[in-house]
């Protein structure tokens, strides 16, 4: 399986990202905080399909065969979709109208971007911005960023719940984790990972890391393909 993905300069966008199957796979992605919207050629298929991708508290297993082709863009956490109803729970993947030329999100029709083509896919987030449906809330991001926020914490709390669909607490359990990931992939021992990135101790490091990618940090270690990959950590 041949992934990469690149880091938007945009501010509406985390990352873009590709994926083409050699050969049929299972993958597991890590849980996380971000929406995001993707396309999808099956082997053997000429039409692109889409899909909004919500966050999750668990890892999700995705199932692909050989000659899959998938792309798209991972949004912020303080940026998300307006007008778009409510996916039904956390880790829901829901199929959005796509004829293979087109797709709508929100009531507004863009055209799909091209596999590969990474101004297409930002133009596409920024004309979802213009038309009001994607929405960056600024004093959130600011307060995810560890900034004292612009109003109460309960408001916080309301308002990341509302914007993410997570709390602030599940929130921190998933960016401790990505930075015990960076730290450990950094040379750092089990213990200097775990205290770096505030866990308590190196057993809670590892039952946080089995929670959020369903494995074990030695495992993640081994892996050339573990669940936390298909994002910058």
């Amino acid at each position: 399986m041949a992934y990469r993905f690149r880091e938007s300069s945009s501010p509406l966008v985390s990352v873009l990202w590709w994926v083409e199957v050699d050969q049929d796979a299972s993958y597991t992605d890590a849980a996380n905080e971000f929406w995001g919207i993707a396309f999808n050629r099956r082997a053997g298929r000429e039409q692109v399909g889409a899909s909004l991708i919500g966050p999750s508290t668990t890892p999700r297993t995705l199932e692909m065969l050989a000659g899959d082709l998938g792309w798209g863009v991972e949004l912020p956490a303080h940026v998300f979709l307006r007008h778009v109803p409510k996916l039904s729970r956390l880790g829901e993947m829901r199929e959005l109208p796509c004829d293979g030329s087109f797709v709508e999100i929100g009531g507004v029709r863009l055209p799909v971007p091209p596999f590969g083509d990474e101004a297409a896919l930002e133009t596409m987030v920024r004309r979802l911005h213009q038309q009001g449906v994607l929405v960056a809330d600024d004093d959130l991001a600011a307060a995810l960023a560890g900034e004292d926020p612009a109003y109460s914490q309960r408001q916080l709390r309301r308002r990341s719940s509302s914007a993410v669909g997570l709390g602030q607490k599940q929130l921190q359990q998933l960016t401790r984790a990505r930075t015990a990931y960076r730290l450990l992939h950094e040379g750092r021992s089990l213990a200097e990972a775990a205290a770096e990135a505030g866990y308590s101790d190196q057993a809670h490091m590892t039952r946080s890391m089995r929670a959020v990618a369903g494995m074990s940090p030695a495992k993640i270690l081994a892996d050339d393909e573990d669940a936390f990959r298909s994002r910058p950590s």
